[in-house]
């Protein structure tokens, strides 16, 4: 079932912004989200306006626009975000959407 989620972000003039996105999950929603928002910003919270106590999932804050990180790999095969942070893929085989060290979302399109 879809469920439109608040996204609250804090951003480039220091302002708060609210938009809507439709997803599954928090997680879902805030991978759809960075995948089309494109300016500078930083994502506070994420949140199901529906429920009753408004379950907020906690980010630590992700950055995305320009501050997103440039992902890139060593001649060992090892992959790095651009604030210097080794990046490890998780259980089942897949890499990280957000740096665990600078909390940017890595972008992977130069790999």
């Amino acid at each position: 079932m879809k469920i439109d989620f608040e996204v609250e972000i804090e951003n480039q003039h220091g302002g708060t912004d609210f938009y809507l996105q439709t997803a599954e999950t928090p997680e879902h929603a805030l991978e759809l989200f960075c995948a089309l928002f494109n300016e500078s910003c930083t994502i506070r919270r994420i949140w199901n306006p529906q429920r009753e106590h408004r379950e907020s999932v906690p980010l630590m804050c992700v950055r995305l626009g320009k501050d997103r990180g440039q992902v890139s790999i060593d001649d060992a095969g090892i992959s790095y975000c651009s604030c210097g942070e080794e990046l490890v893929c998780n259980q089942f085989g897949d890499m990280p959407n957000i740096c665990p060290a600078c909390r940017a979302w890595l972008d992977y399109s130069k790999v």
